[in-house]
């Protein structure tokens, strides 16, 4: 998943939450087996809603990104 945002002024109301939900269906109907993404650690709200829908922190699979990225998978078997 790239580039996932919602406006300001809808923020707080659950609608990213429903997106990912939304996303993370279909990428089951399509049967992937997980959804990654890459956030920036100054994105406290983001990676609320990140966790609270499932997705995990883990290990950085590369050297070249800034150190305050941070990665994130969600297991969609």
């Amino acid at each position: 998943m790239k580039r996932f945002f919602t406006a300001p002024k809808i923020r707080g109301k659950g609608v990213g939450k429903m997106l990912l939900r939304s996303i993370a269906k279909f990428a089951r109907e399509l049967k992937y087996d997980e959804m990654r993404l890459d956030t920036s650690a100054n994105l406290v709200a983001a990676i609320k809603v990140y966790e609270n829908v499932g997705f995990e922190q883990y290990a950085r699979d590369c050297d070249s990104l800034r150190p305050e990225i941070i990665f994130y998978k969600l297991d969609l078997r």
